[in-house]
């Protein structure tokens, strides 16, 4: 299970559309179409509230509901439903935008792992945007203390908190962005 901060807010991936029915709700977009069953009044509740912007679990569900409304969150976010915004307090660090349907989710990160060769960061008017032509997503880096933990995860040290860190680096190998052994791609 993936236990991103508090403060993570989650939208609906750009070009999405939500309908809701009495069978269920439906999720389409140009590439693909999944119709979710089975949902709780609270998530029901949740998937309607998504397409209004970014929002974090306590906005989407009441105290009661967290639970329930976070595991439909997780679910989506791991299906590529959901741009994923990581936050500290009021500041945005990162956001992975999905492009194409990602792949599972890697189980820890390897201390060896760096960014791959065929990367590339450039700056735009918004952040820096981190792109792979294999990635399922693009990365953007609201947060430019993220760089240094661009070479890995025994690069420089970043004056961010540990688990944020963790996630960070987590995510870029999840996104494609990282590659476990830095030699497989010069071969």
């Amino acid at each position: 299970m993936t236990v991103y901060p508090e403060g993570t807010r989650f939208a609906i991936r750009e070009g999405t559309r939500v309908s809701v029915s009495e069978t269920g709700v439906t999720l389409r977009h140009p590439a693909r179409q999944e119709t979710l069953t089975g949902l709780t009044a609270a998530q029901s509740r949740a998937l309607r509230l998504l397409p209004d912007g970014p929002q974090t679990v306590f906005e989407l569900a009441s105290a009661t509901e967290d639970t329930e409304v976070a595991d439909l969150i997780e679910r989506l976010a791991d299906a590529g439903w959901l741009s994923v915004t990581v936050r500290l307090g009021y500041r945005d660090l990162y956001t992975l935008h999905p492009t194409s349907y990602p792949t599972e989710r890697p189980r820890g990160v390897p201390w060896a792992a760096t960014l791959s060769k065929y990367a590339t960061l450039r700056r735009d008017s918004v952040s820096f945007l981190l792109e792979h032509p294999k990635a399922w997503c693009e990365l953007r880096i609201h947060d430019p203390r993220l760089l240094a933990l661009l070479d890995g995860p025994g690069s420089a040290d970043s004056n961010v908190p540990i688990p944020i860190k963790n996630q960070f680096t987590e995510d870029l190998l999840w996104g494609g962005f990282f590659v476990g052994d830095p030699y497989t791609e010069d071969r």
